[in-house]
């Protein structure tokens, strides 16, 4: 009986551990007529999913976990302008940007040259926009039973193509019935307030004495298939955010007087509501979202940090411009985008929220200061607001910061330097302090479950 269960052991350790699909490599080649061929080329065969997206189109391939551990080289050709992928619950997700409104001609998994793999053909050709709504509800490829996103059970990986041709024996379209897109979230709990007047905290089981330290969330912007800005430098901004949102996180703890959250603590895709859905199910105290600011063009002569708060109308063009770029951070992943201006105008109206509101522009100013005595370059109006989605909690003072401009080569440069992003949350930190000295948690509303 021992030594059966020795060898059960030694058997098991010598088994290799379970791995994804493993790609091979990405082709993407252009064909007669205007037609774009890409072509994902895996160890074996994988159940798949493709469906179209619009504004701006997008052609978005579904599978199951895939072994992205090969670097492929992310560029685009012909129809396909560009793309990337990342891993959601239940599959890795592959989003084509393309250049134009195109419909999908074939979609076809045939056997390698050499037969010992798969590859995925998809087949795209140039439409009108018209006919494209009218694919939008449609999918080809294998069935699922439900995609909702869990960002729990998300790894994003990063982007990777290969610019070459492919060749295929013969194309046969495969339909299916539409797969179900939509992201389940549960319903926020809502502040107890009554005719704009705070109500004493009446303190939950989980805020004892002993728990009244403020809870603050943090959030790095970007992640997965969403990387974000590239920088002069090629540093990704979902990189730059995650450094310094850990950092953030670790100075905050070992003050010893905050407890923290992490939207996001590695390289993972969250959607912007589900971000916000985050802090309200913790009853955040404070939101915090780190980003860092772009221009289309290299410019070394526009540098410098900037505080943002939410407010209907945008304070100036740029940071209207800012707010619609990144509030397109969905679509960047293939999810279709859903207004959202009633929930933003009920916000702003509602007399109870107008605190939650003025809290968040006290932190702002509270931080700008802060920033100066750390001796950190401000851009031109360091305090300013926009419209941005992130920001939406209606009951949790948020602000979203833009560290700087990765379009600026020495800011860029700068911001990937430790000591600098050290900086950063030294002037965070003391700020906080700041804030929760004037306003501390149990003077202000607490969440309790409806």
């Amino acid at each position: 009986m021992l030594r059966a269960l020795i060898f059960f052991i030694f058997l098991c350790a010598a088994m290799p551990a379970f791995a994804g699909i493993a790609v091979k490599d990405v082709r993407i080649g252009l064909q007669e007529g205007g037609g774009t061929r890409f072509v994902l080329e895996m160890e074996q065969a994988a159940d798949y999913n493709l469906f179209l997206l619009n504004n701006p189109p997008r052609a978005v391939i579904d599978l199951p976990g895939l072994d992205w551990s090969r670097e492929l080289s992310p560029q685009g050709r012909g129809l396909v302008k560009g793309w990337r992928h990342g891993q959601f619950a239940d599959g890795t997700r592959i989003v084509l940007d393309l250049s134009q409104p195109s419909k999908v001609a074939s979609v076809q998994l045939i056997p390698t040259v050499d037969g010992n793999g798969r590859r995925l053909v998809v087949d795209l050709s140039g439409t009108t926009a018209q006919e494209l709504d009218s694919l939008l509800s449609k999918s080809w490829g294998a069935r699922k039973s439900q995609r909702d996103f869990d960002a729990t059970a998300a790894n994003i990986v990063p982007p990777s193509s290969d610019d070459q041709n492919a060749d295929a024996d013969s194309r046969q379209e495969m339909a299916a019935p539409p797969v179900e897109r939509n992201i389940s979230a549960a319903p926020p709990q809502a502040r107890v307030i009554k005719a704009g007047i705070m109500l004493p905290p009446a303190l939950p089981d989980r805020r004892r004495l002993m728990e009244m330290r403020p809870l603050v969330v943090i959030d790095a912007g970007h992640g997965g298939v969403d990387p974000g800005a590239l920088a002069v430098t090629n540093m990704r901004e979902k990189d730059l955010t995650l450094s310094v949102a850990r950092r953030l996180a670790a100075s905050l703890k070992d003050s010893g007087r905050y407890r923290v959250k992490l939207t996001r603590s590695r390289d993972v895709f969250i959607p912007l509501k589900e971000r916000v859905r985050i802090a309200r199910a913790a009853n955040a105290d404070l939101f915090i979202s780190l980003h860092a600011d772009s221009l289309s063009r290299s410019d070394d002569s526009i540098r410098g940090a900037t505080v943002y708060t939410l407010s209907d109308r945008a304070s100036d063009a740029e940071a209207e411009a800012l707010a619609e770029s990144e509030n397109r951070a969905d679509a960047l992943a293939g999810l279709e985008q859903v207004g959202d201006n009633d929930l933003l105008a009920n916000i702003l109206i509602d007399m109870s929220h107008r605190a939650t509101l003025n809290y968040g522009r006290d932190y702002s100013a509270m931080l700008v200061r802060s920033m100066r005595d750390f001796a950190i370059r401000l851009g031109d109006n360091p305090q300013r607001a926009a419209g941005f989605a992130v920001l939406k909690a209606p009951d949790i003072p948020s602000v979203l910061i833009e560290m700087g401009y990765l379009s600026n080569r020495n800011e860029a440069r700068l911001l990937a330097q430790a000591d600098h992003q050290d900086q950063l949350v030294g002037a965070i930190l003391k700020a906080t302090d700041a804030f929760f000295e004037k306003h501390p948690p149990q003077c202000q509303p607490l969440a309790v479950s409806q």
